[in-house]
């Protein structure tokens, strides 16, 4: 079996696509691989955070009551560049070499990991009800603007 990744109820956005399914009975629209269920909110925030990480919540570490969520929640703010995976962190002596000021590239780096790690542990909270809506995660659009991503 291969994973896919979804849109994780982004489409919902859309109004047009609203309006053209809302007549059509739910199962008339479950398509994509075996076993497939609509994505959530909450495997959106699982996945940011195991991206953030590199670490999956099945990891060893996560026994006695740690879990992915509440491990990348106890780093927020000031410790998320520790639990970050080490792919995602720009050497400073990188950020030098490329003609970066290195307090400058790494305040930008800690400032991204912080808004990710933020959305991570909104969007996967114990009781859906204090989920974050994924159509608050606009976040993601600012880090995305503030990199220059088109």
């Amino acid at each position: 079996m291969v994973a896919l990744v979804g849109d994780f109820g982004l489409a919902k956005l859309i109004p047009e696509a609203t309006e053209i399914f809302s007549d059509l009975d739910s199962s008339a629209l479950l398509m994509g691989s075996i076993g497939y269920v609509a994505p959530d909110v909450y495997s959106y925030g699982i996945l940011l955070l195991e991206m953030l990480t590199g670490k999956r919540p099945t990891d060893p570490m996560f026994s006695d009551g740690l879990s992915l969520h509440s491990f990348s929640k106890m780093a927020l703010p000031e410790r998320v560049i520790e639990i970050a995976d080490s792919n995602l962190v720009v050497d400073s002596g990188e950020a030098i070499n490329n003609g970066g000021n290195q307090d400058e590239m790494e305040a930008i780096m800690h400032d991204y990991l912080v808004s990710i790690d933020r959305i991570g542990v909104a969007c996967s909270e114990e009781s859906p009800g204090d989920r974050m809506d994924i159509k608050d995660v606009m976040e993601l659009n600012v880090i995305k603007e503030m990199v220059g991503y088109k």
